[in-house]
């Protein structure tokens, strides 16, 4: 009896020190939708990053969450008609203490298929994550759609910092 409350308590001890923050807040001038990027730690590593897109009225659209060797490789945070909007990837260099930069490669025109990208970096500042775009502390970015006459949005013009 002694072990299974000694061992309860362990693992409720380990979960305390688990930390889950929000980093970054999604809006666009498209539609209403707002994706949240969530960081969650072990109190000392970084273990993974959850992206959640929820409309206005807080409906859930889509949700995913991808560990540090996911995050390594190209991952797609958002999808509309089939195709990958934007997508993260962490630098081989990234540390799971410390953090490191990431890109996010977004769709600029879906009729030619040119893709630009933001070059970020998500460190570790005491016990807080946080997003850095040049240099400068942010915790929200705006996208900007890509309108063409006739056809409407055909991806993402800019992606501001604000």
């Amino acid at each position: 009896m002694k072990v299974f409350f000694g061992s309860l308590l362990f693992v409720l001890c380990l979960n305390t020190f688990a930390a889950t923050q929000n980093v970054l807040t999604i809006t666009n001038d498209i539609d209403t939708n707002i994706m949240t990027i969530t960081v969650r730690d072990d109190g000392a590593e970084f273990k993974t990053m959850t992206k959640e897109e929820r409309t206005n009225t807080g409906s859930l659209v889509n949700r995913g969450e991808f560990d540090l060797k996911d995050l390594q490789k190209a991952q797609t945070m958002q999808v509309k008609s089939g195709r990958d909007i934007v997508k993260i990837k962490f630098s081989s260099g990234f540390d799971s203490v410390y953090g490191g930069a990431f890109t996010m490669n977004y769709l600029f025109n879906g009729v030619t298929g040119e893709r630009r990208n933001l070059e970020l970096d998500l460190r570790k500042n005491g016990s807080k994550w946080e997003v850095t775009v040049g240099n400068k502390l942010t915790k929200k970015l705006h996208v900007i759609g890509n309108r063409k006459a006739i056809v409407g949005v055909v991806g993402i013009a800019e992606i501001q910092v604000r």
